[in-house]
């Protein structure tokens, strides 16, 4: 695939961006609610995919100003920020590929070890700012921190497994792994939704109540934590046992999600 500044391929322009700020891999960033896949993502546990071609940082440090204003015409894409299209080629030429490669391939490419993994650094960010806090409210929140670990090992386990079984593994089988690493995401679903907002039923990821473009990890907990040291009385009593509660359901969510991969096909 051609890249869209420069001679050489795509992935050889990703990669030496990424490069650039010390990564070893290109960053993959977790979903907002700002477009069309947030019913999906957000309330069915369907996992999605969104793609773009984002600000050069080493440029720019903040989005473009002209974002969702009247100066968003396409005269403005044509001539100044994507002449030629190559940029939108690019994007939809990935788009299209990887819609194929998911269609053709007959496991899914699908890295299951990475969900919990971004789990446990989403938790360790709760974690950075709000420790104390949790531990003082609910002492048993390490229960939670030992069931994100061992969704980790078992993620790693079941992929190493799926690995070594796969070119033996009939048809049906097959398609029962499909379908087990496909349903995984909606064991993270609460089915009356997340604290105050039934809309939005994806405990681990899903936006924050107080910013919809902004995907945060764990949530509902961040929006229960949102301001508890200006509560009083009733008011603060009633935030620490809905955090009692949704500790404890998240627990719960970790160790059925662990349960689920113990075994291949296990539907």
């Amino acid at each position: 695939m051609p890249a869209v500044k420069q001679e050489g391929s795509l992935y050889q322009e990703w990669l030496e961006y990424h490069e650039y700020w010390n990564r070893t891999e290109p960053k993959i960033s977790t979903l907002g609610s700002g477009s069309d896949y947030a019913p999906f993502a957000f309330y069915a546990g369907i996992p999605s995919l969104t793609m773009t071609f984002t600000t050069d940082k080493r440029k720019y440090e903040v989005f473009f100003p002209y974002y969702h204003t009247g100066y968003e015409t396409f005269y403005m894409l044509d001539k100044i920020v994507d002449p030629g299209f190559r940029i939108t080629q690019g994007c939809s030429r990935i788009v299209g590929l990887t819609l194929r490669y998911f269609a053709d391939s007959h496991l899914l490419p699908f890295h299951l070890p990475q969900l919990p993994i971004t789990m446990k650094e989403s938790l360790e960010g709760v974690k950075k700012d709000h420790h104390e806090t949790l531990l003082s409210i609910y002492p048993k929140f390490s229960l939670l921190e030992e069931a994100v670990d061992d969704l980790t090992d078992r993620a790693q386990l079941f992929d190493a497994t799926l690995k070594e079984k796969v070119k033996d593994m009939d048809p049906v089988t097959l398609r029962a792994v499909n379908d087990q690493v496909m349903k995984i995401e909606q064991l993270f679903l609460l089915p009356a939704g997340l604290p105050g907002r039934p809309e939005s039923r994806h405990a681990v990821f899903a936006p924050s109540q107080f910013n919809n473009y902004a995907a945060a990890g764990f949530p509902g907990l961040l929006d229960l934590l949102y301001k508890i040291d200006t509560l009083q009385g009733q008011e603060r009593a009633d935030r620490e046992e809905a955090i009692k509660k949704h500790i404890s359901q998240l627990t719960i969510l970790m160790n059925a999600a662990a349960k689920f991969l113990k075994d291949l096909h296990l539907i």
